[in-house]
């Protein structure tokens, strides 16, 4: 189905019919394709234990098989929102329910579900526009050259032979001669 604001409406019908005490709102965000977000707020935890997957079977019939591009039908979000907490058991049980869309339970929800709070719960769990990246890179630290070692290294280069830009140093044998030197010094 091409028209999705009168999808949206079918569903969203659909949905208020069946749930009249749950609040239903559905969202869409451009993010490298379309993805739709459905919104359902529970009175309780023991209303949205009783309703979860049956909202989330609805919304499957209903909504994700009449999406047009499989990208939209993979990306398909279900944000439980509770005022209340939730309890571990429950909440485990929704996120990771495989069948059909992205489910997400998001308690102590203080409030109304308005368009800002939706778009905050959307720019934290799908497009992370909420995180800051502006930290700041810690400024180089100088390199100095340890008093003791690097004279040692630069002594036994000189005694090798080898100078700077030569990439032939045999590693092992360097440290086995600034040992031997730093002994000698003890």
């Amino acid at each position: 189905m091409s028209n999705y604001s009168q999808l949206k409406e079918e569903v969203l019908g659909y949905l208020r019919e069946m749930f009249p005490d749950i609040k239903v709102q559905i969202s869409e965000v451009t993010y490298c394709g379309q993805i739709s977000v459905v919104f359902i707020k529970s009175p309780t935890q023991d209303r949205l234990t009783e309703i979860w997957n049956d909202i989330s079977n609805a919304v499957a019939i209903y909504y994700q098989t009449k999406l047009n591009t499989e990208f939209e039908r993979w990306n398909l979000y279900l944000f439980y929102i509770l005022e209340s907490a939730a309890e571990k058991g429950l909440k485990y049980r929704i996120e990771n329910d495989p069948v059909s869309s992205r489910k997400i339970v998001i308690d102590n929800y203080p409030g109304v579900l308005d368009a800002a709070g939706m778009a905050a719960i959307i720019s934290q769990h799908i497009t992370n526009t909420n995180l800051d990246i502006s930290a700041q890179q810690p400024a180089p630290i100088p390199f100095t050259k340890h008093s003791i070692i690097g004279t040692e290294i630069d002594a036994v280069l000189a005694a090798t032979g080898k100078t700077k830009g030569k990439s032939s140093i045999d590693v092992a044998e360097l440290l086995t001669k600034i040992e031997n030197r730093l002994k000698n010094e003890i």
